[in-house]
């Protein structure tokens, strides 16, 4: 069988015109598939920083919520130290007043 001139011709042509047609090509299937990966990319960057973002959410209202219970406790250790030296006082007074109500066994 003998090969027909035209495809032998196209043969040759795409042959010769590889170098021209290749990089275009290459280039295009390239960006194609760049563009579906960036987008899904991206679509999991969304995902993953609004999951990160719940978490940030979670932690800051824990550490508002332990924050003001440390500051309770802080206002309450505040108000002991305070109230302390007057409580002993008043211990004092009160130990003080019982003993001078005993009559000493050696008056009248």
């Amino acid at each position: 069988m003998k090969a027909r001139p035209a495809s032998w011709l196209l043969g040759l042509l795409i042959l010769v015109t590889l170098p021209l047609w290749i990089g275009p090509v290459l280039g295009v299937a390239l960006g194609i598939f760049g563009a579906i990966f960036g987008v899904l990319g991206s679509i999991f960057g969304v995902v993953v920083g609004i999951v990160a973002g719940l978490f940030g959410a979670v932690a800051g209202l824990l550490g508002a919520i332990f924050g003001a219970l440390a500051g309770l406790v802080g206002v309450v250790i505040h108000l002991v130290g305070k109230l302390a030296p007057l409580a002993l006082l008043a211990l004092l007074v009160l130990l003080l007043s019982k003993a001078l109500r005993r009559k000493s066994p050696y008056s009248n």
